[in-house]
């Protein structure tokens, strides 16, 4: 059998720490036999190197194995070459440190092994200082739960999003998620009764969606979601879903977020932003004293309820929840009402802004079939600011009368609809035309502002309308004063009268006019 000889490869070498490494040639390899160190040239400019010198080639005597001693420094000239940064130079190990999942704990994620990650990098004695705590984040993928996590201060968990992080619970009897204070008190209510010894704080939930399993019980169920006593804290950017069918009026634990607090240890300033109910019996609800809470830019859709404050009194509780801001968010097919404030001994100031109803209150049988108000504010001192109410169309276009509409807004409330309508004007000298319809719900008080133009006569008009609607024992009766302004010859002729229609619970504006000529424009705001 011949026997073939293959020549030695040789590169340039020396001892780097006596002569140095020299400038190799393009593609030459330089291996410095002191420091074990290996080199290839990177050629030269006009061959299309960056720069003109050497670079390192990583081998396994190199310390980046040994994530403690090796070092990274921020460059970022793989970006922009050549540019010198204020970087500083920190190990790989922490480097690394700066992002932790829950697989950094064990690789399979469970109830305990979250719970334990949740401990080591939040519930330490050593964590002193809340500079010192990182995000947590869980990847994409479906995670399995059978017991609750608990969730001291300044815990912040944070998944890929909506749909993406899903943490299903398995076991509806506890919640997913139960906020607590740095010494592991829980605040719980019933028999026990017990109050947090101080209140959680920064606890922010991020990208998760959280939900029932679809086997898990909707009777007697537990909130996904307890925030209990916490300050200074945000839910962003997740989902709370179940399988909730409607009807069922005995599932009122089956909940995104439960909102508690008692007492001097109030729950307050706690956010809620972007995120989506669906398929629960309420979507967030609270029966206790809580503070300052915002809900915003959010989705409801396919609940019993969707928001509900203080539906019933829980012992130890006074006021109940106070001043939410609940702002941007749509409401869709939601069997009673969309926002449910009950009774309260002060006055609640809750604001719903902009916010848009479509298929509330109605049991999902359409808005002709209205059985519930859309907002419900028992209590006093709330306000509805610029919401877009479904119903209020669905009342304008209807044509039937033996229809009962239930009110947009009830209870004692100030509601300024910020939309302007508008109508073209028609010839009615004897015959009233309807202008628009509003629900009513007892004594309330309707204003009107409007503007009529006649471009051919050259009437400009612009007035408000007062219409008191006063229930007096069975009697209802409603009239309306007309405070206008014009300019031209004449103010046009239009008159302006009230109607009311008692089978159907609606009020009906109506105008005459000795011409068909421009347009009469409109807004409203109520109060009762």
């Amino acid at each position: 059998m011949a026997i073939l000889e293959i020549a030695k490869i040789q590169v340039r070498r020396g001892q780097q720490t006596v002569t140095g490494m020299p400038q190799l040639d393009s593609g030459e390899f330089g291996w410095a036999i002191d420091t074990q160190q290996l080199y290839i040239g990177n050629g030269s400019l006009v061959e299309g190197a960056p720069d003109v010198g050497n670079t390192r080639i990583l081998t396994d005597r190199d310390n980046v194995f040994n994530l403690s001693t090796a070092t990274y420094t921020y460059s970022g000239g793989y970006r922009t070459p050549g540019l010198v940064t204020l970087s500083q130079k920190r190990s790989l190990q922490r480097k690394l440190d700066d992002f932790v999942t829950v697989y950094d704990f064990n690789e399979t994620v469970t109830s305990y092994s979250l719970q334990t990650a949740i401990n080591q990098m939040f519930y330490n004695a050593d964590k002193t200082s809340p500079v010192s705590r990182s995000a947590l984040r869980m990847p994409a993928g479906n995670y399995s739960f059978t017991a609750t996590v608990f969730l001291p201060p300044y815990t912040t968990i944070i998944g890929e999003g909506q749909d993406k992080t899903v943490l299903t619970m398995n076991d509806s009897s506890k919640p997913l998620f139960q906020f607590i204070d740095q010494t592991g008190a829980v605040y719980v209510d019933g028999q026990n009764n017990i109050q947090s010894l101080a209140r959680p704080t920064n606890i922010n939930l991020i990208g998760l969606t959280l939900k029932y399993s679809s086997s898990a019980a909707k009777i007697n169920a537990i909130p996904l979601v307890r925030a209990d006593c916490v300050a200074d804290s945000y839910i962003s950017d997740c989902k709370f879903a179940g399988s909730y069918v409607y009807g069922n009026s005995s599932d009122e634990g089956y909940t995104g977020i439960d909102i508690r607090g008692q007492g001097a240890i109030t729950t307050k300033d706690l956010i809620i932003e972007n995120c989506t109910f669906d398929g629960l019996f309420y979507g967030v609800k609270s029966n206790y004293d809580i503070e300052d809470v915002s809900i915003s830019n959010s989705r409801f859709r396919n609940l019993r309820r969707g928001i509900v404050y203080k539906e019933y009194t829980i012992i130890g509780n006074t006021t109940g929840p106070l001043r939410s801001k609940i702002t941007k968010n749509k409401f869709l097919n939601i069997e009673r009402e969309g926002i449910y404030v009950g009774s309260s001994t002060v006055a609640t100031q809750h604001t719903s802004y902009y916010n848009t109803f479509k298929e509330v209150g109605n049991n999902l049988a359409g808005d002709l079939n209205s059985v519930y108000p859309i907002i419900n504010f028992v209590s006093q001192g709330n306000i509805s600011i610029g919401d877009q109410f479904e119903r209020f169309k669905v009342i304008n276009s209807a044509t039937s009368t033996s229809v009962v509409f239930k009110p947009l807004v009830a209870g004692y409330n100030y509601t300024d609809q910020t939309s302007v309508y508008n109508s073209s004007v028609v010839a009615a000298p004897v015959n009233p035309s309807i202008l628009s319809k509003f629900p009513y719900n007892g004594d309330q008080s309707i204003k009107v502002q409007y503007s009529v133009v006649k471009p051919p006569s050259g009437v400009s008009r612009k007035g408000e309308l007062l219409i008191n609607v006063a229930q007096i024992g069975n009697s209802t009766t409603a009239t309306v004063t007309d405070c206008y302004s014009y300019s031209g010859s004449t103010d046009g002729g239009v008159v302006f009268t009230v109607g009311v229609n008692t089978v159907t619970s609606t009020l009906s504006l109506a105008y005459t006019s000795p011409d068909a000529y421009g347009t009469i424009s409109y807004k409203f705001s109520q109060f009762q």
